[in-house]
């Protein structure tokens, strides 16, 4: 004689419920994905200003690093290896 639990496993009873439920979930899921991707395809200007000012905000920093470099004195530099480190961070 078959036991309770020797039935196999089922979400439920009715197929149709189980069919609507996965539908529902495939659509959901669909329309999650389409939201996410929401963005113009074509954002290269967007993209291309910012790098831009990006390039600008660094290109006033080295222009201020090569001002302060061109203020020190070298001859006031002590030792070779003072020379030699000044030179090579003049030249980078």
């Amino acid at each position: 004689m078959p036991g309770p639990f020797d039935e196999r496993a089922v979400l439920c009873d009715n197929p149709l419920a189980v069919n609507n439920f996965r539908a529902s979930v495939f659509v959901f899921l669909i329309a999650l994905s389409a939201a996410s991707g929401c963005e113009k395809t074509n954002d290269v200007p967007r993209l291309a200003d910012e790098a831009l000012v990006m390039a600008k905000s660094y290109q006033e920093r080295f222009d201020d690093l090569a001002r302060r470099a061109e203020a020190i004195n070298p001859s006031r530099l002590g030792t070779t290896e003072v020379q030699r480190i000044y030179q090579q961070a003049q030249a980078t």
